[in-house]
């Protein structure tokens, strides 16, 4: 999804990644953090970090359709059709 891509072209990516982690730093549960790690870790190439920071920001917030929604992005994209699904719904 372009939400993946967008952080892949941002010269700001370490900067959000360093904000996330400083946010992770003072709450370990917080789902907008670990989503924003995720898609800096997407941009980058890095998809299994991505997907274990997506799948956690969706144990830190059920609700969290955003997460949800580029969680099975992620997966359909690198080829994980099931669990991609599995998501979507």
């Amino acid at each position: 999804g372009y939400r993946l891509s967008w952080f892949a072209k941002s010269a700001d990516a370490e900067e959000a990644k360093a904000w996330a982690e400083r946010a992770l730093a003072i709450d370990a549960d917080s789902a907008q953090a670990h989503h924003a790690l995720a898609l800096v870790y997407g941009g980058q190439g890095f998809f299994n970090k991505s997907r274990l920071s997506l799948l956690r920001a969706v144990e830190a917030d059920p609700n969290r359709a955003a997460a949800m929604n580029d969680l099975s992005l992620m997966l359909m994209a690198t080829g994980s059709l099931e669990e991609a699904l599995h998501w979507a719904r």
